[in-house]
């Protein structure tokens, strides 16, 4: 990059930094008793310190990295929505009680696309769900994980030959990451009380899409947002309920 797209992508790394803090400040620290809502707000921790990194790596031009980093902030995103809506009582129980390192398959979280099925499955009113199971099927929808895995995306970028990580490549990373843990933060608004961070989701979403759209010349339909339904699993096992 030269020096003008890099304050570039500097000006619009500190608009990230920006909706990283005030999305910590605006989920609530405290957990809840009830496992899965403790689960849950977890998920939510691990997606904004992913979120964090990302913004971290761009910062310090490992775009590579931050390239990996953007699934982990989606699945965990979607970890914390499947626990609240579509995860089954007996698979919280195994994974409060497993160990925290060695967890067999089905005591631990499920892989991405059986999240999302099972998520879509439990509520399929959720915004933008429909269109990430349809991306998700299609041949292009393995860019997340092969920047994750290190796959041909990754490889060729670092041949002699290749085009490198550029501005329009961190900007749309960027705008997905910021997008990723909003969904992620979003959660939160069913198991706590917070009208500020109610109010900031539909918001920030809003934005974040008419920037993509705007940036990259895009024609796609916006999916409103509507708010997400309070009632969630109950496990009669659970004391704390």
């Amino acid at each position: 990059m030269d020096a003008e797209e890099r304050a570039e992508l500097h000006e619009r790394l500190e608009q990230s930094f920006v909706h990283s803090e005030l999305l910590h400040r605006m989920a609530p620290s405290e957990f809840q008793k009830p496992v899965r809502r403790m689960l849950s707000r977890c998920a939510t921790s691990v997606a904004l310190e992913h979120h964090s990194a990302v913004l971290k790596l761009i910062e310090s031009g490992h775009f590579a990295s931050a390239a990996a980093m953007l699934r982990p902030v989606m699945e965990a995103g979607a970890i914390a929505h499947w626990l609240l809506y579509a995860a089954p009582t007996e698979r919280v129980q195994a994974m409060s009680q497993a160990p925290l390192e060695g967890a067999r398959r089905d005591d631990d979280t499920p892989v991405l696309s059986v999240l999302i099925r099972e998520l879509a499955d439990a509520l399929p009113s959720l915004p933008g769900l429909a269109n990430l199971q349809e991306i998700l099927r299609s041949p292009a929808g393995s860019w997340l994980n092969k920047y994750t895995h290190g796959g041909i995306p990754q490889l060729r970028r670092k041949g002699p030959d290749a085009q490198p990580f550029g501005l329009p490549d961190m900007i749309l990373a960027l705008i997905r990451a910021d997008m990723f843990v909003l969904m992620a933060c979003a959660a939160a608004t069913v198991i706590y009380d917070v009208p500020e961070l109610d109010a900031y989701v539909p918001y920030k979403r809003k934005a974040l899409f008419d920037e993509m759209v705007e940036k990259f010349d895009l024609s796609i339909p916006f999916d409103e947002w509507a708010p997400l339904p309070k009632q969630i699993l109950i496990d009669a096992w659970d004391e704390q309920e």
